[in-house]
């Protein structure tokens, strides 16, 4: 008997996911990567209107990578503009919000890889982080609320045309921007207490004017109105990751240590997909106009993934 020793196994088993009136099949391997992104590690993902797919990676070049539905390799583009690509978001203009936590800035680009524009000026600002200390312990150093940015994770804009951003591995924070960028108000710091944060990791901003926070290493999602006071928050969550909703029922919480819920506009959990430790651990999540999910991923033996909606 011959061993593959070394050799990659082919994943020909299908995976269903049925909660409520939501069914999907699992598809690890949608994504047709170019060898040279083959093995990247996802942090961001996002669709456009024409449900084309723009994934975010931590590559040295190009780490912005476009598939087609179909899972087909399109184009991929911007050299040079970030140093560790993080989180992703596509206004109604077609451009994209780029979070670089290294970096300390979120970046407004075009669909090509124009810089319109950046927030932040690339030095962290002063929250007392201390860099150095082993993760997660590092995350105990935060004294204080900074301004932006220390490593921040998303930025999204809201329906009403605001900006909120996500100020999370040192930081523990969330910034309100006006359209054009003035900085309006921030709130947070580090502690359990609601209002506070342990990373917040993602954000959304939905059609009802609240903001979601995915309050990961709480295990929380948070959800505050326009003003950052504090509404509700949903707990005992599978490390929640990223939020994305598609503007109209749903609003989606992806969950990195296996899990992906869904609310309804009226804050119902209506499904919970998943379980610890299953196939659909994410760090980001999006979806397109035919109800089907894409999850990215940097660790672990798929990195961008289709939940096909059934």
């Amino acid at each position: 008997m011959d061993y593959c020793i070394g050799k990659d196994i082919p994943r020909n088993s299908e995976v269903i996911f049925r909660s409520g009136d939501f069914c999907y099949k699992f598809i690890w391997d949608w994504a047709k990567w170019p060898e040279e992104l083959k093995d990247c590690q996802v942090s961001g993902v996002f669709c456009d209107k024409n449900d084309q797919v723009y994934v975010f990676n931590r590559t040295e070049k190009t780490p912005i990578a476009v598939f087609h539905p179909d899972g087909t390799f399109d184009r991929a583009f911007g050299d040079g503009l970030f140093v560790h690509p993080h989180g992703i978001f596509i206004n109604d203009r077609g451009n994209l919000w780029c979070a670089d936590d290294r970096g300390h800035v979120i970046r407004e680009i075009t669909s090509e890889g124009k810089l319109i524009r950046t927030l932040g000026t690339g030095i962290p600002s002063d929250s007392g982080y201390e860099e150095g200390v082993p993760w997660p312990k590092d995350l105990d150093t935060i004294k204080r609320a900074a301004p932006p940015f220390n490593r921040p994770t998303r930025l999204v804009e809201a329906p009403w045309g605001e900006l909120y951003a996500s100020d999370g591995y040192a930081n523990a924070s969330v910034h309100r921007f006006s359209g054009d960028g003035t900085l309006l108000q921030t709130w947070g710091g580090s502690g359990i207490k609601y209002g506070h944060f342990k990373l917040p990791h993602g954000i959304w901003a939905d059609i009802r004017e609240r903001i979601w926070v995915t309050d990961r290493e709480n295990n929380r999602t948070q959800i505050f109105d326009r003003k950052g006071e504090f509404l509700t928050s949903f707990d005992r969550m599978l490390y929640p990751s990223e939020i994305w909703s598609d503007h109209e029922k749903y609003i989606y919480v992806s969950e990195a240590h296996g899990g992906m819920t869904i609310f309804d506009m009226d804050l119902h959990i209506v499904a919970q997909i998943g379980h610890y430790m299953s196939q659909i651990y994410s760090h980001s999540i999006c979806g397109d106009s035919k109800g089907n999910i894409y999850f990215g991923m940097i660790d672990g033996v798929w990195n961008l993934a289709k939940m096909e909606r059934m």
